[in-house]
């Protein structure tokens, strides 16, 4: 989809010009604006005339981009957006980025075009895209509040952030693993270029590390973040289990660990007696497998509710000074770690 940055870039003007010479503003010389729109014709642009005058009226609408509303997390996170922005007379608009760079500057941009008080945007996995960095620079031109979250965010926007210590959870994590006995811990999911990834491994190397264990890095195995990933990484987690390299396994996410625990009770291994699995999240499915899940609980209800809360602030006043709030996670102990026999 063809964005404003991309006519900008052609262009080689701001995408600020660019969007005023499509509303065709006075302060727009005509021969630039004839040049846009001539641009914007041979790039198959479409321009939201009605998205132009919402610009200058306003909305009561706080726009909201999730990377997978598949993923249990987003659910939570929403709701708790929802129930703080409910009784303020706003409104949540919201959509999916399919963790694609180009899709979150397409939304961003419609957001803006459509005037949308504000923007929660929760960054993906991966490394930070330039175009949506531009995008999002329009509603700070515009005094329209943005609140971050999540892993990749444009670092030099200034604008508040609301995010959960995703390294001090995995230390967490370890920890209560080698209180039980574990110190052969294998790490499952993520990719290394990933945010969450290098913050969760970071937490439980160092704490390995601190407790005067061997860091063994070929205990890190990298894999997608969703159910599959745990199914496939099963032979490989049984494999190290004969081999006496592990005891338990420590998740990048729940999705990952209830595949990684169905897979290996397919195969005849008992969760915790031969192999304690944990995960990363706290997600409703984590209370209700087969094994209940040892887990960390990320408070993304408490995360939706506090973006939310913020966006409202910044509403009522522009001059408050820029926050950023981190969120301590917290341990969720159950039944899939047990003591090393």
């Amino acid at each position: 989809m063809v964005t404003i940055y991309d006519i900008a870039e052609k262009l080689g003007v701001s995408t600020s010009t660019v969007s005023r010479a499509l509303r065709e503003e006075k302060c727009v010389h005509k021969d630039t604006i004839a040049l846009v729109k001539a641009a914007a014709d041979s790039m198959n642009y479409m321009y939201n005339a009605k998205a132009g005058m919402l610009r200058k009226q306003g909305s009561n609408q706080i726009g909201v981009l999730v990377p997978d509303i598949s993923n249990p997390v987003y659910g939570l996170f929403m709701k708790g957006i929802y129930d703080a922005l409910r009784p303020s007379g706003y409104h949540i608009t919201f959509s999916n980025t399919y963790r694609d760079g180009d899709e979150e500057a397409a939304l961003a941009e419609m957001y803006y075009q459509n005037r949308c008080a504000g923007l929660i945007f929760i960054g993906q996995e991966g490394k930070p895209n330039k175009k949506v960095a531009k995008i999002l620079t329009h509603f700070n031109n515009d005094d329209s509040p943005l609140v971050f979250s999540g892993y990749v965010t444009p670092v030099d926007i200034v604008a508040d952030r609301v995010e959960v210590d995703s390294g001090k959870g995995a230390s967490m994590m370890t920890d209560y693993l080698i209180r039980m006995g574990h110190s052969k811990i294998a790490f499952l999911g993520g990719k290394k270029d990933g945010a969450a990834f290098k913050e969760r491994t970071r937490g439980y190397k160092e704490f390995i590390e601190s407790k005067g264990y061997q860091f063994d890095a070929g205990l890190v195995i990298e894999a997608e973040y969703d159910y599959e990933a745990g199914i496939k990484s099963a032979p490989m987690i049984k494999d190290l289990l004969a081999a006496g390299r592990i005891t338990a396994a420590f998740c990048i996410n729940d999705i990952v660990a209830i595949g990684l625990i169905n897979a290996l009770m397919d195969k005849g291994i008992r969760i915790p007696e031969d192999i304690s699995v944990a995960g990363f999240d706290d997600i409703q499915e984590a209370q209700r497998g087969a094994v209940p899940l040892t887990t960390i609980n990320q408070k993304h209800y408490d995360i939706g509710q506090l973006c939310a809360s913020t966006i409202i602030n910044r509403l009522a006043s522009k001059s408050l000074p820029v926050s950023r709030v981190f969120i301590d996670p917290e341990l969720v102990t159950r039944s899939s770690v047990g003591k090393v026999r």
